[in-house]
């Protein structure tokens, strides 16, 4: 979380420089709602798979790499979808 913490400034950075000016408030206001949103959307979603991987019958330990897994999934893809939003920005 120290890392991942870290890129609230520079995704700031960013949508000041890729919002207009008026609607500046609006998008900072949800880059908050979603920063914070998703601390208990991940929990949440965790947890749900340790569930479902003690109703299919893993072992503990495998349930735990398969929810870290999926989280690892939901990061790469989100990083993907910025990555191919920031290459749309830089195009016009």
């Amino acid at each position: 979380m120290v890392f991942s913490q870290q890129f609230y400034i520079p995704l700031g950075a960013h949508m000041r420089n890729s919002v207009a000016d008026n609607m500046l408030g609006r998008a900072s206001t949800l880059l908050s709602l979603v920063s914070v949103a998703a601390i208990p959307i991940m929990q949440l979603g965790f947890g749900a798979i340790l569930d479902v991987g003690a109703v299919r019958g893993l072992a503990t330990p495998d349930q735990h790499r398969v929810a870290f897994a999926a989280m690892a999934a939901v990061i790469f893809v989100a990083g993907t979808v910025y990555m191919t939003a920031a290459r749309i920005n830089d195009e016009n």
